[in-house]
């Protein structure tokens, strides 16, 4: 005894026509997946007012990779932006500071009140000068000894970037 088993197949055209749906589908999701992760996208890192400006720090990532970190001024005062200088403060294992400049070749693109660092070379800067760093900040120097600091900050070999003082991550 044999059991003969057939199948009755639906029209060709009906099965070339569900795999043109089915491949154009799959290419649209692909279209639409990679073009989400070649955005540019801006995140908050940490911001703190004081009673004459504030200081904003945001990174900006491209897929998963940090690209940028952005240092904004804001003054209270917006038509006047005296000049300022840039620095990284440091604090070290042993509870020590150290101040490290910024130059003026680092910055990528600089407006009014806005600076744009690329971050693999302030990490550079940063990891070489300070070879026992727990956490840093940025700081702000206008002309008239003015300061404007950030949070604090810390680098993190999971996360990059991170503020240690409130948990929050990129």
């Amino acid at each position: 005894m044999y059991l003969c088993v057939t199948f009755k197949f639906a029209n060709p055209m009906e099965d070339i026509l569900t795999y043109i749906i089915i491949f154009g589908l799959l290419i649209l999701f692909a279209i639409v997946f990679l073009s989400k992760n070649e955005k540019k996208k801006e995140f908050l890192l940490t911001k703190k007012d004081y009673s004459f400006g504030s200081l904003k720090v945001l990174i900006e990532k491209q897929g998963k990779e940090i690209r940028f970190l952005i240092i904004e001024t804001l003054l209270n005062t917006p038509n006047q932006y005296p000049p300022l200088t840039l620095s990284v403060e440091a604090v070290l294992k042993d509870r020590s500071t150290l101040l490290i400049e910024l130059s003026n070749e680092l910055f990528t693109s600089s407006e009014a009140y806005r600076y744009k660092v690329d971050y693999n070379e302030l990490y550079k800067l940063i990891t070489t000068r300070c070879n026992r760093l727990q956490h840093f900040r940025l700081v702000a120097t206008f002309t008239d000894n003015k300061k404007l600091k950030s949070g604090i900050l810390a680098f993190n070999k999971k996360w990059n970037i991170i503020t240690p003082d409130t948990g929050t991550y990129n």
